[in-house]
């Protein structure tokens, strides 16, 4: 498959073409050219103010190799979610971010492989075939502008007989074929993270404790309930530890804080094998769950047997 963009020789279906006409394109050094593990690394500090541009492959190189189906796509958003915070943090107040379009496909039934069509069969693939007078139940039939060649396309998520067995295809005419998603994400170039305020606790009196916190924003609202555009959300998680040895006791898994949110419960579960002793005293902390700054500190209580039993 062929890509070229307009006045330009490049195929940008291949990845180092791609980036070479990026960087001519936008006047961008090869440093402006970043993978994902690179950015969660840095944070792209080192070129705060310049445009840059990232590449990830998980989702392609784990679909694959099957792992998707097994580990499903949940951490991997939260990773770029994590990535958009950092950078976001870095000073970039501008984000987009797009994908290629394809379709998740790993065990396809029978009537999702049909038969290629019939003609002068110039170039196939399980997507598309081009040729001359091409001929087909159900596939849908176009032609190649400036040329007399045809191509057909598989309806639906169905893919042409071609080679080898399906594993991951990208299907035939849908959604996810026509239409490239593209989000943009701004925020105010001044803006600042929200802090969070604890409501009082004292004492841990369960295996399983809840807290109660909200956002320093929430006596900042308008009468319309709004709050300034400058305020950015974060997401926090919360820790309680020894005073001395420091080990953690409970945690919570990361929880989004955002300045519209009114007052939130948040549960904290028992670390394996955790063990103090009743009476004695803890830390319970809040902090930003991808950068670990503490955002507030108190001291309480054990109210409740912690040991290898429980």
């Amino acid at each position: 498959m062929v890509c070229h963009p307009k006045d330009s020789d490049s195929n940008l279906v291949v990845s180092e073409q791609r980036r070479s006409w990026l960087q001519t394109q936008y006047n961008l050094k090869e440093t402006h050219l970043l993978t994902i593990e690179e950015v969660r690394k840095t944070g792209g500090s080192l070129l705060r103010g310049k445009l840059i541009v990232l590449f990830g492959k998980e989702f392609d190189r784990q679909g694959h190799e099957g792992e998707l189906e097994l580990s499903g796509a949940a951490g991997y958003l939260e990773m770029y979610a994590g990535v958009i915070r950092k950078l976001r943090d870095s000073g970039y107040s501008r984000i987009f971010v797009t994908t290629d379009h394809g379709y998740f496909h790993y065990i396809p039934q029978d009537d999702e492989v049909v038969s290629k069509p019939e003609g002068e069969l110039y170039w196939k693939s399980r997507r598309a075939i081009v040729g001359k007078h091409l001929t087909h139940p159900t596939a849908v039939k176009t032609l190649i502008p400036k040329g007399d060649a045809e191509c057909m396309t598989p309806r639906s998520v169905n893919a042409f007989q071609t080679y080898g067995r399906i594993g991951f295809f990208h299907g035939g005419i849908t959604l996810q074929e026509c239409v490239i998603p593209v989000v943009s994400v701004q925020w105010a170039k001044k803006a600042e993270k929200i802090g969070v305020v604890l409501k009082p606790i004292f004492e841990i009196t369960t295996l399983q404790p809840t807290i109660e916190i909200e956002p320093t924003t929430r006596s900042t609202k308008n009468l319309f309930g709004e709050v300034e555009s400058k305020y950015l959300g974060r997401q926090i998680t919360v820790k309680i530890r020894e005073t001395s040895a420091g080990k953690i006791l409970f945690k919570s898994s990361a929880v989004a804080v955002n300045p519209q949110n009114d007052i939130l419960r948040i549960s904290l579960n028992k670390v394996d094998e955790a063990e103090a002793e009743y009476g004695q005293k803890l830390s319970l902390e809040i902090r930003d769950a991808d950068d670990e700054e503490l955002l507030v500190s108190t001291t309480v209580v054990l109210k409740t047997d912690l040991d290898e039993w429980f």
